[in-house]
């Protein structure tokens, strides 16, 4: 074996002690990692299967009672969305802004307080659609229609 021939297998052999060295270091964090990310697991699986018991970010467990439990519950079912968070706040008693026309033949859409809607759709209140023209509309809150038009 000549002396380029021992130099290049010293080197590579430092070189794959290198690398074995670096590829267990690895191997170690990525067995640290795996084991917080199941500790963590494990805690949101607690967090589920028990309510009554809350942790804090620092991990330890504090206990909340069921009668204020329950109170929660109570306000969280009081307060549930009882309208559709899309469409405006009000339209009876405020001002109905229809703004354009968006015309198919088929699907004609309205622009009405900057939402879009379509034949059948609410816009508020009980107030629907219940005709789309190339210039106006026709709106319904059950007892009358009321025919807006567009601003020329």
């Amino acid at each position: 074996m000549s002396d380029k021939e021992k130099k290049q297998l010293a080197l590579t052999g430092g070189l794959i002690l290198v690398m074995v060295f670096f590829m267990v270091n690895m191997v170690n964090d990525l067995g640290k990692r795996g084991k917080k990310r199941a500790e963590r697991q494990a805690q949101k699986k607690e967090a589920a299967v028990n309510p009554a018991k809350a942790a804090d970010s620092s991990g330890s467990v504090s206990k909340v009672s069921s009668e204020k439990l329950f109170n929660l519950e109570n306000i969280s079912r009081a307060s549930a969305i009882k309208r559709d968070p899309f469409m405006p706040v009000s339209t009876r008693g405020g001002q109905i802004r229809f703004t354009g026309v968006i015309w198919d033949s088929q699907e004609p859409q309205a622009i009405i307080n900057d939402v879009f809607v379509k034949v059948g759709g609410n816009i508020g209140d009980g107030v629907t659609v219940v005709e789309i023209r190339k210039n106006s509309v026709i709106l319904s809150d059950g007892s009358e229609n009321i025919e807006l038009f567009l601003e020329e």
